[in-house]
């Protein structure tokens, strides 16, 4: 009973006392005798990171093969995350973590609360595809002028592509899009093509003939099928094509296979084995250019360069040197036209040879008829000449033509020249050059210049 009494005179005394405090002074009592143990609510939205406002410096980037990291790109942090005002420190204050960050499409970023702050946050990116480009470009005088373009295949990812073409080179260079212009002569216009296996188009409502038009691809990825969530690609770079007036302006091109004159290393002695035949043939440029006729022109596969090389030198068709050669040359393994003619007629074609080819003007074109027609007809043409662009007489050549295109700016045509791996007498090397283009004017005084009925002329087979 006593202790009772106790109990409740305690209570009394201690309820006394908080009444006699102004009420400020009471809550700070309370406070000391009850401490607070929960955040409260504005605390608690401070460290919750899901409210965070995610920035990237870019919405899309572009495609590489690999991860894309805007965090650690090019050695900069393009991520900013911002929280109530503050900017927080990535690795003290959030952690991130990418997910599908390789491939072209939709990427996205997640940011997790590290220390003080929790929870997380997701933001997307895009990535776009690689730079495209134009592989080909060719015209012709069909549907009152056209031309065509070839590209390579997009990165993978991506839904399709967008072509702009334009008269007016710094009109395309500038745009970004299609660009409308009362005048046909710098309006910008646009293709495009969804479906990625079609790489190529055709433009003929447009262009006309004589006309010089510019081209520009991109590929591009649209993240919601509407075209303002699309991103693009980079252009291609600009190529150009024109578009010809007539037959004699017009592009030709034919399979002809590049077939390398050497295969092995050069020996101590200085000569050069022909393949694996062991045959000392410092020069082989003759059989080589037959074989690309032989196949390119005529399917012979079976008919390989050591092959011919082999049959060459079983019949005799080789000499050293020729009539009239320095004495420089008479040790080095040649052959000339006639030689190659008994090859074509062994394999048991009718070779067709003119010595005396000159270009000529046709419908104000510098061209070649010869050679022309021997293209018209679907024939490589097999050309001896005096080597390199220089034209020296002492360095003479055969090489393959297989196509030709047009010069609008010197209104020459250009013939497109495959050219065997050959000994250049000037600066004692072997070079291996794939492919040349030389004008008209150029291919008839190099021939000019070769060493008449050995090497100077053309042959192409019927």
């Amino acid at each position: 009973m006593k202790n009772r009494k106790r109990l409740i005179s305690g209570a009394l005394a201690l309820a006394m006392a908080f009444s006699s405090m102004p009420a400020a002074g009471a809550f700070a009592a309370a406070e000391q005798a009850f401490p607070a143990t929960a955040i409260s609510a504005d605390a608690a939205a401070t460290k919750d990171i899901s409210k965070a406002t995610v920035k990237l410096k870019y919405q899309s980037y572009t495609y590489t093969g690999s991860k894309i990291k805007p965090d650690n790109r090019n050695g900069a942090d393009e991520i900013t995350v911002t929280l109530s005002g503050k900017t927080l420190s990535k690795g003290k204050d959030y952690t991130l973590k990418y997910k599908n960050n390789t491939k072209v499409g939709t990427a996205s970023v997640t940011v997790t609360g590290k220390g003080k702050y929790s929870g997380s946050v997701t933001k997307s990116f895009v990535i776009k595809p690689a730079k495209n480009t134009i592989t080909s470009i060719t015209a012709d005088t069909k549907s009152g002028g056209r031309f065509t373009i070839g590209w390579e295949k997009a990165t993978a990812g991506s839904v399709g592509y967008q072509v702009l073409y334009s008269k007016d080179k710094s009109a395309l260079d500038a745009a970004l899009n299609e660009v409308p212009n009362k005048s046909r002569d710098h309006a910008v216009f646009s293709c495009t093509q969804t479906d990625l296996n079609d790489r190529a188009e055709n433009f003929s409502r447009i262009p006309q003939k004589g006309e010089t038009w510019y081209v520009k691809i991109r590929s591009f990825y649209t993240k919601t099928g509407n075209k303002n969530s699309s991103r693009y690609g980079t252009y291609s770079a600009v190529k150009s094509v024109y578009i010809p007036k007539s037959r004699t302006e017009e592009g030709i091109s034919l399979y002809c296979p590049y077939i390398t004159q050497y295969k092995t290393a050069k020996r101590s002695d200085g000569t050069y084995p022909y393949n694996s035949e062991g045959f000392s043939a410092k020069m082989g440029c003759g059989p080589t250019a037959l074989t690309m006729l032989l196949q390119g022109d005529k399917g012979r596969t079976d008919l390989t360069k050591t092959r011919v090389i082999t049959d060459q030198f079983a019949h005799g068709w080789f000499y050293n040197g020729w009539a009239g050669a320095s004495a420089s040359l008479a040790d080095y393994y040649g052959c000339n036209l006639l030689n190659l003619i008994n090859l074509a007629k062994f394999y048991g074609y009718t070779p067709k040879v003119n010595y005396a080819v000159n270009y000529s003007t046709v419908d104000g074109v510098t061209t070649i008829p010869d050679i022309d027609k021997c293209l018209y007809g679907g024939h490589l043409v097999l050309i001896g000449t005096a080597g390199d662009k220089d034209g020296k007489p002492d360095d003479q050549h055969f090489q393959v033509i297989y196509g030709r295109k047009y010069d609008p700016a010197k209104k020459e045509n250009i013939y497109l020249i495959a050219n065997p791996a050959h000994y250049d007498v000037h600066s004692k090397e072997y070079k291996i050059q794939n492919y040349r283009e030389w004008g008209a004017k150029l291919i008839i005084n190099n021939m000019n210049l070769a060493y008449y009925r050995s090497v100077r002329g053309i042959l192409w087979l019927s």
